[in-house]
């Protein structure tokens, strides 16, 4: 593999350059400036990436490629989520109407798309927006702009989005995260499926290549409107093998790499000289019950499996410097979160062989599932899959890749769903893309709700969409957490933990930003962050 890296680093090197020229953004000394930048290696820890389309990645692994070539309207400065520091991205002012309905957003002029697509205009953003809306496009992230009524283009430069009801939140949903990212009309209407992995967007950095199950290359955007980027481009290398990613951190063969889910791992790195980071809040990890598929149609059974899970061994396998327990299905740090009056099914095996046996299987089951390769799930399940064992539950493992994985699980294959996830850091992200019944899986507007919840049993369609709108944060905050706690009621879910993104990185490695630490609500992203004004100072 080391082998291979070297390989194609050098390959890079003389792709970039040519890319450099090829694209139209390099100057006359572009070939002596290309000398002294630096093409930045990262150690992904996936298989592949399914698509590199901003408004339909979802998966571990491409987001934070996603995130270097595309932009919002407004953006937060990189390692912070403080909602007063949102700042101008590709819209260089807003204002709102007193009602707080209509936001009116002047775009920067002069903004250019990738690889020739010309200029940003309002038109790329009205047709943005209305693209995750469209329910048959099927974007995942389309929940997030349920409230938006219309998308107007004013005049070239000028957008206003009329909100159905004001939203308190309304600015956070629109920077560049998941729906906010804006998009070039011209390319998706000419790319068409190509665009998956030929996306076009206004970033500081364009797709070079993709080559299945082995890389991503990004060359520098010479002409970002923010400025050039000090790297020559970016080499997103596939390692889902965390002792591949370790080896070639050591060996300098990658720059930075996703980092491993083990306390053990963060201090063994570090001993090695590397540097590790990490933030908060950090994804919440869970399992959904599909309550369609027998036995997890019996309450009793989802509620045994809720007690025989020790959330304290699992935070003891991550090491406390990665991992709280998580218990409501609203991460901790986010607006709404709530412990308050909800069924934490704290660890108690023997309550869960009784339920067990009241439901009819006093010497347990057996059932399989398909399960992610990617340290950030295979371990979990295997941790579970021996809580189980201890009361008679056998659960086998189909290992698969992580693309695959995401995918089996939107076609409804698995009886226990695994996921972890971060969003936008409020409650109504987390409760409508996983609870609300629009979201289940199979359906036209599916997301991510693999339990059902909404059909099945308990709809708490009515307090997600209340609380949407509501501008009382206190009445908010209840409707929420009375959400929460129907959720726990039923066992759709069983939140367990909330782990700490660690990420890696060589000591001359520089980001271009401050990284705040944990214990609070500072960093929406378990990945680095790449952007013009990263380095590598050597």
């Amino acid at each position: 593999m080391l082998t291979k890296l070297r390989a194609i680093r050098g390959v890079f090197v003389l792709l970039a350059a040519a890319l450099l020229v090829g694209l139209a953004i390099a100057g006359s000394g572009e070939t002596a400036l290309a000398a002294t930048r630096h093409v930045l290696r990262v150690g992904s820890g996936v298989a592949d990436v399914g698509t590199l389309d901003p408004h339909f990645a979802t998966n571990f692994g491409e987001y934070p490629i996603v995130k270097a070539m595309f932009n919002g309207l407004v953006d937060l400065p990189p390692g912070t989520v403080d909602l007063e520091r949102i700042e101008p991205d590709l819209a260089e002012s807003w204002s709102v109407s007193d009602d707080g309905r209509i936001w009116t957003f002047h775009l920067r002029r002069g903004v250019q798309f990738h690889h020739g697509y010309g200029e940003l205009t309002s038109e790329d953003v009205v047709f943005s927006f209305q693209r995750v809306a469209d329910p048959e496009v099927g974007s995942p992230w389309r929940s997030e702009v349920s409230n938006i009524k219309e998308v107007r283009a004013v005049d070239r430069y000028t957008v206003e989005i009329e909100l159905h009801a004001p939203d308190p939140f309304a600015l956070l949903r629109l920077v560049g995260y998941h729906s906010g990212f804006i998009v070039s009309k011209k390319a998706v209407e000419e790319l068409g499926d190509q665009h998956r992995f030929r996306p076009i967007g206004t970033g500081p950095f364009a797709i070079a290549e993709y080559n299945p199950r082995r890389s991503v290359v990004l060359v520098a955007n010479d002409e970002y409107f923010k400025g050039k980027p000090k790297l020559a481009g970016i080499e997103f290398l596939f390692m889902p093998d965390t002792a591949t990613r370790e080896l070639a951190l050591r060996r300098q063969e990658v720059d930075t790499a996703d980092g491993d889910s083990e306390q053990i791992w963060v201090d063994r790195m570090r001993s090695q000289g590397i540097v590790v980071d990490m933030v908060g809040p950090g994804n919440g990890y869970f399992v959904q019950f599909n309550m369609t598929k027998p036995p997890f149609d019996n309450l009793k059974v989802r509620q045994a499996l809720a007690y025989a899970v020790n959330r304290d061994e699992i935070v003891q396998y991550l090491g406390p410097a990665l991992a709280r327990p998580l218990k409501s299905p609203v991460p901790a740090g986010y607006f709404g979160h709530t412990t308050d009056g909800i069924e934490t099914y704290e660890y108690d095996p023997e309550r869960a062989k009784q339920l067990l046996a009241e439901a009819g299987y006093p010497n347990g089951f057996e059932f399989e599932i398909y399960i992610s390769e990617a340290t950030s799930y295979l371990p979990f399940a295997q941790i579970l899959q021996e809580h189980w064992r201890r009361i008679g539950v056998t659960m086998r493992l189909n290992v698969i890749d992580h693309a695959s994985y995401h995918a089996r699980i939107r076609e409804d294959a698995n009886s226990v769903i695994f996921y972890n996830a971060t969003r936008l850091p409020i409650a109504d992200v987390y409760l409508s893309q996983f609870y609300h019944s629009d979201a289940i899986v199979g359906k036209p507007t599916a997301i991510t709700n693999f339990s059902h919840l909404g059909d099945v049993v308990d709809n708490i369609d009515d307090l997600i969409e209340e609380a949407r709108f509501e501008m009382n944060p206190e009445r908010q905050k209840e409707l929420y957490a009375e959400a929460q706690r129907r959720i726990m009621a039923v066992a759709a879910a069983m939140p367990y933990a909330q782990r700490y993104s660690a990420t890696a990185r060589q000591p001359y490695v520089d980001l271009g930003y401050e990284l705040i630490g944990p214990n609070r609500l500072d960093n929406l992203f378990e990945h680095y962050i790449y952007n013009e004004k990263t380095n590598i100072l050597r």
